[in-house]
């Protein structure tokens, strides 16, 4: 529905866009999140698991920042990732504060077994659009972004 708002055009238009966005953004989070009801894993805690997977093992501290998240947040995910031993915290070498964050062989199973359907079902949340409409949404998302966050530094 777009917006009933009675203001200028380009007040209008800017509603209407942030109206279906955050409709788009609702309807693929409930997505996400029927899609882990089976997996005794939340978005969140898939998310460290994947990004270790594919990045390596991470201060606690770059992980938060790549997830964007808090750091009482990822403190909170990874105490329960370590608890069911997806994870482990190692020692940083040189910073008796700091520990660098593993993925477990047990972790890297698991996601080696559902990365592949939580792809399917990404693209198949995205098969709507052409290959050229992914690359203007990129794009466009992208540089919104980027706007956003430099607005919030200002």
């Amino acid at each position: 529905m777009a917006t009933k708002y009675k203001g200028t055009p380009a007040e209008k238009q800017t509603l209407d866009l942030f109206i279906k966005f955050m409709r788009a953004h609702d309807s693929l989070e409930n997505r996400i999140r029927r899609d882990f009801q089976n997996l005794d894993l939340t978005p969140a805690q898939f998310g460290v698991l994947e990004t270790l997977y594919y990045l390596g093992p991470l201060k606690q501290c770059e992980l938060a920042s790549k997830l964007l998240t808090t750091a009482g947040n990822i403190t909170r995910l990874l105490d329960t990732l370590q608890k069911i031993e997806y994870i482990e915290r190692l020692p940083e070498p040189g910073d008796r504060r700091s520990f660098r964050i593993h993925l477990t062989a047990r972790g890297k199973k698991l996601l080696e077994k559902i990365f592949p359907k939580f792809l399917r079902s990404i693209q198949g949340s995205f098969n709507c659009l052409t290959t050229d409409e992914k690359e203007q949404l990129n794009h466009l998302l992208r540089k919104l972004g980027t706007h956003i966050k430099h607005s919030l530094n200002e």
